[in-house]
C-alpha cells in the first residue's frame, strides 16, 4: 500500500534524491521554499509539492492542513530541510546564526508539531528527521551548525518517549560527510574523495521506512569508511 510522505527541502540535493526514490512506490510531498526548483523537482519524480517556508510556523501549520485535506492523513514525515554554517563564532554573522537555528532546529521542531496530531488521531506514523554526524560530536569553526544538529538529537530523543504511546516512530539519522556539500555561499561542491552518496542514503531509508511498523530504529549513524582514513 503507497503511504503518504512529506519531505522538507525535498526539491534539490539530498531531499530530491530521497524524493526520487521514494516517490515510486508512494504519494510524496515535497515541501520548500523555491517554487521554480518545486515545480521541476514534480515534473523529473512524478510527485506533488507546496511552497512553504519552515521558519513561519503558520505557513507551516497552513501547509500541513492542505496536505491533510487532500490525501486525509499522512504516514511519514522525513524532516530534511537543512542550512549550513561555518567558521568560528566570531566571525559568524548574528543573522546567519539566527537563519541556520530557525531552519534546522525550529524548522524540524514545527514541521514536527504541526503533523503530530494527525498522526495521533491515525495512531500510526514516522519521523525521521535527517540529522549530521555532529549531531553528536564537536567541531571547531562548526559551533552553530552542530548547535542546530545537536538540538535535533536532544529532539529526536525525547520526542521519541512521548509519541511511543501513540505507535509512531521517530527516528535521528546521523550522516558522515555526503559527497555533494550542502550550499556554502550558496554554491554546492563536489568532494574528490568518495564520501556517502545521496542515492544511497534514499536507498537506506526507503529500506528503513518498509520495515515492520513494531521495529523502530532510534539512531542511526551513516558514514562512509573514507572518514576513517582521513
Amino acid at each position: 500500500m503507497k503511504k503518504n510522505i512529506i519531505i522538507t527541502g525535498g526539491n534539490e540535493g539530498l531531499g530530491k534524491a530521497i524524493c526520487e526514490k521514494l516517490s515510486i512506490s508512494n504519494n510524496v510531498i515535497i515541501i520548500a521554499k523555491n517554487k521554480d526548483t518545486i515545480e521541476k523537482t514534480i515534473k523529473q519524480a512524478n510527485c506533488d509539492g507546496y511552497v512553504c517556508d519552515i521558519r513561519d510556523a503558520k505557513a507551516v501549520d497552513n501547509t500541513i492542513s492542505k496536505i491533510i485535506e487532500r490525501y486525509e492523513s499522512i504516514d511519514i514525515l522525513i524532516n530534511n530541510a537543512g542550512l549550513y554554517i561555518k567558521d568560528d563564532l566570531t566571525y559568524n554573522d548574528y543573522n546567519d546564526i539566527k537563519n541556520v537555528l530557525d531552519v534546522n532546529l525550529l524548522g524540524t521542531i514545527t514541521c514536527t508539531k504541526s503533523i503530530l496530531p494527525y498522526m495521533i488521531k491515525k495512531q500510526y506514523g514516522q519521523i525521521i528527521n535527517i540529522n549530521s554526524q555532529l549531531g553528536q560530536d564537536a567541531k571547531a569553526g562548526r559551533t552553530i551548525y552542530a548547535t542546530s544538529k545537536w538540538g535535533i538529537t536532544g529532539f529526536s530523543q525525547c520526542i521519541q518517549e512521548e509519541v511511543a504511546k501513540n505507535n509512531i516512530k521517530v527516528i535521528n539519522i546521523l550522516l558522515g560527510s555526503l559527497e555533494e556539500t550542502m550550499k556554502i555561499n550558496g554554491e554546492k561542491f563536489k568532494r574528490e574523495l568518495q564520501y556517502l552518496n545521496k542515492n544511497d542514503i534514499a536507498e537506506i531509508i526507503n529500506n528503513i521506512i518498509n520495515l515492520p511498523q513494531y521495529i523502530c530504529i532510534p539512531e542511526i549513524t551513516i558514514k562512509s569508511i573514507q572518514e576513517y582514513k582521513i
